[in-house]
């Protein structure tokens, strides 16, 4: 809406080729993002940046301190060649945090320090040409390893208010 009613940007196209349930790392609900990255986003004609906000499901399925561990640099491993391969076309790329899930069935201890790690090296790598804080906008303002409960209705997922917001940022 913001690009259509804006004159400089009114020709500007948005290509989503995100998939609900899917993974960066491993196959979970359709390919991974690591296996689909080159066909769907660098392949693609007339692409000038690319927004990577992807990996809570994998971070789903931490139940463990080693697993954390090999979830989050799995993760920082694909975001660096992501980065890598869209900057060596000239691409620009932002990293998106990814967004509380307490009360929601991913939660425990290990998948939220996970969670922290990932978004931590997303905002303080520098490798992103730009970081979007979206677990900064949706989180509860005092639980803020939860979504803000008029942004949300299953712990995981935003709703339309918090996707609004998340757009607004």
């Amino acid at each position: 809406e913001r690009l259509l009613a804006n004159p400089a940007t009114r020709q500007v196209g948005v290509l989503n080729l995100g998939i609900g349930g899917n993974c960066v790392l491993r196959d979970c609900l359709g390919v991974s993002g690591m296996s689909r990255y080159s066909r769907d986003i660098l392949s693609q004609q007339g692409v000038k940046s690319v927004i990577i906000f992807e990996g809570v499901n994998d971070i789903g399925s931490v139940r463990s301190a080693e697993a954390a561990a090999s979830v989050s640099a799995g993760l920082i491993s694909a975001y660096k060649m992501m980065i890598d391969s869209a900057h060596s076309r000239g691409l620009k790329i932002y990293g998106a945090t990814i967004t509380p899930f307490k009360g929601n069935n991913y939660y425990n201890q290990f998948s939220e320090a996970c969670r922290n790690e990932v978004n931590r090296w997303i905002r303080y790598s520098g490798r992103f040409d730009a970081v979007i804080d979206f677990d900064k906008v949706v989180r509860h303002p005092v639980d803020t390893i939860s979504l803000a409960s008029s942004f949300q209705n299953d712990g995981l997922h935003p709703d339309l208010a918090g996707f609004r917001k998340m757009a607004d940022c």
